[in-house]
């Protein structure tokens, strides 16, 4: 206090860090001729020329993998000062405020298997024989002005008479085209693929082609019967018509309506 006047002050600093580690497949071209004039023209980023030299070059379509770790530090400042008072379950107060906000977001990613005569077939040309990339993304912002806060139990309301905010930063190194190469490779053939990995350590992937109509032209390919009543050790072993096969329906596929014939057996 000074004097009779509550006065109350807070600061509060917080972060927070994520690491994440992803693999997905990369596709690449092998050439087996030309190397020079394909180097040339990946380094002078002149797709055309590189498409050019390429359909006369022997060369093969491949894959590997592509290894990204990411990591992300968020970091914060709150501060207040003005008068009244702020305990765990009341507060009646107003003052000057400010924040401070730090996101900062970093990006590695590796691609050992690309050289001289590998050209990844992601991302810019320029970068298609670059075996590693760093890039970052960094951004600041903040504001200060006068707020009002007013809390009971849990009630509060908070009032925000006037304000002034601030942002900057953006990407900087190969952060861009870090997120082209790895967007452009989660295409194969046009197709969106999604990498799984499974509790054993194997990685499956997934392609998504989108809402199809189910096809069953096989049903009018030929006369289809469900057939019941097949012999069986387990289920049917005690049956005396054993080795007995019924008809049940036909017209059949294999997922069919279950069918209930009139008559139990």
């Amino acid at each position: 206090m000074v004097g009779v006047v509550p006065v109350t002050t807070s600061l509060t600093l917080g972060g927070s860090m994520e690491l994440r580690l992803d693999m997905q497949q990369g596709n690449y071209i092998v050439a087996y001729s030309y190397p020079y004039e394909l180097k040339q023209a990946a380094q002078a980023n002149d797709r055309q020329k590189f498409n050019e030299i390429l359909a006369q070059a022997d060369h093969d379509e491949a894959t590997a993998t592509d290894y990204l770790t990411q990591l992300r530090l968020f970091l914060y400042i709150r501060t207040f000062a003005g008068v009244g008072f702020d305990y765990s379950v009341v507060a009646f107060k107003i003052g000057v405020f400010g924040q401070l906000d730090l996101d900062f977001q970093f990006e590695w990613l590796n691609c050992d298997y690309l050289d001289s005569w590998k050209y990844s077939m992601a991302g810019p040309l320029s970068t298609s024989m670059y075996q590693e990339m760093f890039g970052a993304d960094l951004n600041f912002s903040g504001s200060t002005g006068i707020k009002f806060l007013f809390k009971f139990l849990f009630v509060s309301y908070e009032k925000i008479f006037c304000s002034v905010g601030f942002q900057f930063g953006g990407p900087v190194g190969e952060w861009e085209t870090i997120e082209d190469i790895w967007a452009d490779n989660k295409t194969i053939s046009g197709k969106p693929v999604a990498r799984v990995a499974m509790s054993n350590g194997q990685v499956m992937y997934a392609v998504d082609v989108g809402a199809q109509m189910e096809q069953r032209d096989y049903v009018d390919a030929a006369e289809q019967e469900w057939l019941g009543g097949q012999p069986s050790i387990e289920l049917f072993s005690l049956d005396e018509d054993q080795g007995v096969t019924d008809m049940l329906q036909s017209g059949a596929y294999s997922y069919p309506t279950p069918y209930c014939p009139t008559t139990a057996r």
